[in-house]
């Protein structure tokens, strides 16, 4: 079917739909551009592995908003060496802060927590940092 035997308001939902699929186009690329720049998400080699994990949309973005409030705490620490953010646990805690069940244990394969309950539940002071974000 040609784009001559649409009539207009078929020629405007063909036109509209394509819209839409490069935006969501543009959207995917972008989320995957991100994904190369978080932690534990882009160090798997295997293809079929990596596909397996792939966090979705909205585990991408916690991810990345949990990943720069890691980064601004670690940052406004004057003492990097006396920081409980040399705690693996701690800092696997604010990566996995606010995702569901399932998120969580591909998040925890990805990040080589070998026991699930280490990041499962925040501790007192994650929390005390996601309040202090209004999260």
């Amino acid at each position: 079917m040609s784009c001559q035997n649409f009539s207009p308001s078929e020629m405007r939902r063909w036109k509209a739909n394509a819209r839409e699929r490069n935006r969501m186009h543009s959207l995917n690329i972008a989320l995957d551009r991100l994904r190369n720049h978080l932690p534990f998400v882009h160090g798997n080699d295997s293809l079929s592995h990596r596909s397996a994990l792939k966090l979705s949309k909205i585990e991408t973005l916690r991810l990345a908003r949990n990943y720069l409030i890691l980064l601004t705490e670690i940052l406004h620490n004057t003492r990097f060496d006396r920081s409980p953010f040399n705690d693996y646990d701690l800092i696997g805690q604010i990566l996995a802060f606010g995702f569901s069940q399932q998120s969580l244990n591909k998040l925890s394969i990805m990040m080589n927590f070998t026991p699930f309950k280490q990041i499962q539940r925040p501790s007192l002071i994650v929390r005390k940092i996601f309040i202090k974000y209004n999260l």
